[in-house]
C-alpha cells in the first residue's frame, strides 16, 4: 500500500474518531445535559432517542460525504493533505450540525430544582502541578534541538529532506532557507508557551461542589485536575523529544558521517508518537472513569447552578456570562473545561491560539 494512501486511511480514521466522540456527546451525562438543556426523563426515552437517532444519521452522511472526498482527493492526486483538510471540514460541519439539534431540544428543557452548592477554600497554584524534573527535560529537549540545527546550519544541503515514508526513508524535499529549518523548533517553543498558559487557566478554573458528599466529591475533582495536569505534561515532554528527533532525523539523511544513526533517529520519531497516543489514551480514560464516579456520587443531580445555565450556548458547547469572574468553566456536556467568552482575559488567550493558523501558513510557504 502507498503511503499516501496509508495516511489518508490513517486521516479518514481519525475523522471517524472525532465524529464518534461528536456523537456520544449529547448523551453523555444523560437527561441532566442532553443537547445542553435538562430535560424530564419521558422526553429523555421519547423525543429525546428521535432527535439523537437523526442526529447520530447526519452525522453519519457528513462521514460519508467528507471522508470519500477527502480520501479520493489525496490518493488520486497523491497529497494527503486533503484528507486532513477534510477532516478539519467534517469537525466544523458537526458542530454546527450538534447546535442545530440542540436548538430542537430547547424548548424541552426544564428548570433547575432548588440545590445547595459548596466552593473549594484551597487555593490552587501552577507550582503545586510543575515538577522540576519535568521542566529540565522540555527546556534541554526544546533549546538542544535549536542548538543542533544552528549549529550544523552550514552543512545542511540546498534542498533538504522535509518528509519520510513509512520505512524511514525520505520521500519530499524543500529548499533550505533559515525559515524552513528553523520551523520546526520553532513550533515546538510556541506549542510550549501554550500548554504552560493552558495549565496555568486550569488550575484557577472555577469548582463547583454539591452540598452533600463535599468532601469525597472534592477529592474526585483534585483528581480529575491532576490527570489533567500529567496529560498536559506528558505531551510537552514528548512534542520536545519528538522535534528533537526529527532535527535528528534531519540530520543523520542529510550529513555523511551521522548516517549510521539514521535508523536510531527514526525509531524514537515513533516511539515518541507512540507513547504520545498512548499516554493520552491512558489519561482521557482516566478523567473519564473519575468522571463517572462523580456522577455516581450526585446521582440524577448534576452539578451546575442555575444561574450559571442559562449562559450556556450551542447545546452547551460555548459560555457566555459576564458577571461570571472566572476565565475557565467545566463544560456543562462532555468532559474537562472551556472558556467564558465574555471574560475579557479571553482575547488575550484567543490572540495566542491564533499561532495556529500563522504556523500553518508558514508550514505551505517554507516546506
Amino acid at each position: 500500500m502507498g503511503d499516501d494512501r496509508t495516511a489518508a486511511i490513517g486521516l479518514l480514521a481519525g475523522e471517524a474518531l472525532a465524529l464518534a466522540a461528536l456523537a456520544w456527546l449529547p448523551a453523555m451525562r444523560g437527561e441532566r445535559a442532553f443537547f445542553g438543556v435538562r430535560v424530564d426523563e419521558a422526553t429523555y426515552r421519547g423525543e429525546g432517542r428521535r432527535v439523537l437517532r437523526r442526529y447520530w444519521q447526519t452525522l453519519g452522511g457528513v462521514f460519508l460525504l467528507t471522508g470519500a472526498l477527502g480520501y479520493y482527493l489525496s490518493v488520486s492526486l497523491g497529497r494527503p493533505f486533503f484528507s486532513g483538510l477534510a477532516t478539519l471540514g467534517a469537525t466544523a460541519a458537526a458542530f454546527f450540525v450538534y447546535a442545530r439539534y440542540a436548538r430542537q431540544m430547547r424548548p424541552f428543557a426544564v428548570p433547575a430544582v432548588g440545590t445547595r452548592f459548596a466552593s473549594s477554600v484551597r487555593a490552587r497554584g501552577l507550582g503545586d502541578y510543575t515538577y522540576p524534573l519535568v521542566e529540565v527535560c522540555v527546556a534541554l529537549l526544546t533549546l538542544a534541538t535549536f542548538a543542533l540545527l544552528g549549529h550544523f546550519y552550514p552543512r545542511l544541503p540546498e534542498m533538504m529532506p522535509t518528509h519520510w515514508n513509512a520505512s524511514g526513508a525520505a520521500d519530499d524535499w524543500a529548499r533550505k532557507t533559515f525559515s524552513s529549518v528553523f520551523f520546526l523548533p520553532a513550533l515546538g517553543l510556541y506549542l510550549q508557551v501554550v500548554f504552560v498558559v493552558l495549565k496555568r487557566d486550569l488550575v484557577q478554573a472555577k469548582m463547583t461542589l454539591p452540598a452533600t458528599n463535599t468532601e469525597e466529591y472534592l477529592r474526585g475533582k483534585e483528581g480529575f485536575l491532576a490527570a489533567n495536569m500529567r496529560l498536559i505534561d506528558l505531551v510537552r515532554a514528548l512534542i520536545a523529544a519528538l522535534f528533537l528527533a526529527i532535527a535528528l532525523l534531519l540530520l543523520s539523511t542529510t550529513i555523511p558521517e551521522f548516517k549510521r544513526f539514521e535508523p536510531y533517529a527514526f525509531a524514537a520519531v515513533l516511539a515518541s508518537v507512540g507513547l504520545m497516543l498512548a499516554g493520552a489514551g491512558y489519561y482521557i480514560w482516566r478523567m473519564i472513569a473519575i468522571n463517572n464516579g462523580l456522577d455516581e456520587l450526585t446521582g440524577d443531580e448534576y452539578v451546575q447552578r442555575a444561574a450559571d445555565e442559562g449562559h450556556w450556548r450551542h447545546g452547551g458547547l460555548t459560555y457566555y456570562n459576564p458577571e461570571d469572574p472566572a476565565l475557565v468553566v467545566e463544560k456543562l456536556t462532555g468532559v474537562g473545561y472551556t472558556l467564558n467568552l465574555a471574560h475579557r482575559g479571553v482575547w488575550s488567550r484567543l490572540a495566542l491560539l491564533s499561532g495556529v493558523p500563522l504556523f500553518v501558513v508558514w508550514a505551505l510557504l517554507s516546506l
